[in-house]
């Protein structure tokens, strides 16, 4: 028996031999057993011999009342019965300050003694009683500097492909800060390899990473194919989904004949996170309430969520917990840095030409987030929706329940009720500081940088992708066609003409510039919806 706090570990049992197990639960005292509301939040079963698919990775409790037999005469509160049908570690995790008792159902449907007990600690069970599992992460950014310490915590190797090795310490730590800045915590985590060379980190991985941005991931993904184990299963990932990474995973799986491969990506980045000191220290303000993330194939869910995504977020936050999206389409139409980035640069060309004569003169990116911003944002959304709303009504028997809208997938993903775009940006303290990108010109004059990842990621991976589906709905989007217009002017390029994209054209057709889907042979929406 153990009373543990509140979404902490309530149990962690070594199983010896397979069994049935019957699960009780009282937050009332011992002597009386009866517990009228209660739900179990969560059962993780890690296992050293990883299961067919299918068997199980987490359940969900029920409530209930239910007779017993009279060894338990006086107990009818909540029970779950749960099947585990190998040897390895469970780990039980209630939603409430709740006493756990276990009880081993014999051969004879007898109750009798529970499992050798392990004393419970806060973060659960390690990889240290099965096979030790490798992830290697692929660049530097932000999110490598959470994934870092959270996956080696949880018992992976980790190592790092990065093009500055030098700059990155075997140890990495990650602060936990609330939105104010307080100190909550630090994790520390250890890097066994750090390269420039595919070679050497990426054979033998059963998890690859991407974090980079998102214009990169093709480039990074050709240049690790070569170096994959044909006959091991890998999983590879991005932490932030835009862009269709299905096709360009799917892309190299052909021509590199890969096929072993499960393919994931995360919808949005899971945390707010931020680089304290480039390679030694990240800093994340928490993370999301929900995440969502697309499998291929999706029988894979359960076996990623276990091994990886459990250990992202929910380990260590308490929440984050991983939904699975039917497609990666969805993630692709679920946009917000794609619509966020290019609609306020577009908004401050409008309000300031684009220059500013002093670098204190430049605005905030979101502290002094304007009405005209907040208006094109929404505009842009609207044409996403005209997206959105034509592939659900053409096919009508996908699910499409994780594409969603700006706001709807803002409130889905913190549980939030918020309505005002505006309202959400200047109010936020994690997003006060950041200003726009912007480089200085002969003159001593700033002006917007036009070749930084707002630009490559959101109109070559983001809105160009939206403007040809557009096109293939037979759908007017006058706000994408207007920013990606304003974009191809300033950046010197030619992407469009008269409303229609130039997909002969360099800007969209020389490899690796862009992620329109006619780059991976698709000619229709029938091809790319998956």
């Amino acid at each position: 028996r153990w009373t543990p706090s509140f979404g902490q570990v309530s149990g962690l049992f070594k199983v010896d031999s397979p069994c049935l197990i019957m699960l009780l639960f009282s937050h009332c005292t011992e002597t009386d057993l009866s517990a009228p509301d209660f739900t179990l939040q969560t059962i993780w079963l890690h296992r050293s011999m990883i299961p067919p698919d299918g068997i199980f990775g987490r359940h969900r409790g029920h409530r209930g009342q239910t007779p017993f037999p009279s060894k338990l005469s006086g107990y009818a509160g909540p029970f779950l019965f749960v099947l585990i049908p190998f040897t390895g570690i469970a780990v039980f995790k209630t939603s409430k300050e709740e006493s756990l008792f276990l009880l081993r159902i014999g051969r004879c449907g007898l109750f009798s003694t529970s499992s050798e007990s392990i004393d419970p600690f806060d973060r659960g069970y390690t990889m240290a009683t099965r096979e030790k599992k490798t992830v290697t992460i692929v660049g530097g950014g932000s999110s490598a500097h959470v994934l870092i310490p959270f996956l080696s915590g949880a018992g992976f190797e980790v190592n790092i492909l990065t093009r500055r090795p030098t700059e990155w310490s075997h140890e990495v730590g990650l602060q936990l800060r609330s939105i104010h800045g307080e100190l909550k915590e630090t994790f520390n985590g250890s890097l066994a390899k750090i390269s420039d060379k595919p070679a050497e980190v990426i054979p033998g991985a059963d998890f690859i990473v991407l974090c980079m941005p998102v214009n990169k991931y093709r480039i990074a993904l050709h240049n690790l194919a070569k170096h994959l184990d044909k006959n091991q299963e890998v999983f590879i990932g991005t932490i932030y989904g835009q862009a269709g990474f299905n096709w360009m995973v799917s892309e190299i799986e052909a021509k590199f004949s890969l096929k072993n491969v499960t393919t994931f990506a995360v919808g949005l980045i899971p945390w707010i996170c931020r680089v304290v000191e480039y390679g030694k220290m990240g800093v994340t303000y928490g993370c999301k309430e929900v995440n969502v993330a697309a499998v291929s194939p999706p029988q894979q869910f359960n076996t990623l969520n276990d091994l990886f995504l459990e250990n992202i977020c929910e380990r260590w936050l308490n929440k984050g917990a991983f939904e699975q999206s039917a497609n990666f389409l969805s993630l692709t139409l679920s946009v917000d840095n794609q619509i966020i980035h290019p609609s306020r640069c577009y908004g401050l060309f409008l309000s300031h030409g684009g220059s500013w004569s002093k670098q204190e003169d430049i605005p905030y990116f979101y502290r002094d987030y304007d009405q005209k911003s907040a208006d094109l944002l929404q505009q842009l959304d609207d044409d996403y929706s005209k997206i959105r709303d034509a592939i659900k009504d053409r096919y009508p028997q996908k699910d499409f329940k994780y594409m969603l809208d700006y706001l709807a997938l803002e409130r889905f993903s913190y549980q939030s009720e918020n309505t005002d775009v505006r309202e959400s940006f200047i109010t936020s303290p994690t997003l006060g500081a950041i200003k726009p990108p912007t480089v200085q010109q002969a003159n001593g004059h700033w002006v917007i940088d036009t070749n930084h990842r707002f630009f490559s990621d959101d109109i070559h991976y983001g809105l160009c992708i939206a403007k040809w589906m557009a096109d293939q709905l037979s759908l007017l989007v006058p706000t994408i066609d207007r920013i990606i217009e304003w974009a191809q002017g300033i950046r010197h390029e030619k992407i469009i003409d008269n409303g229609k994209l130039l997909l002969d054209g360099e800007s969209l057709a020389t490899e690796f510039l862009s992620g329109v889907p006619p780059v991976y042979g698709f000619k229709s929406i029938d091809d790319i919806v998956d």
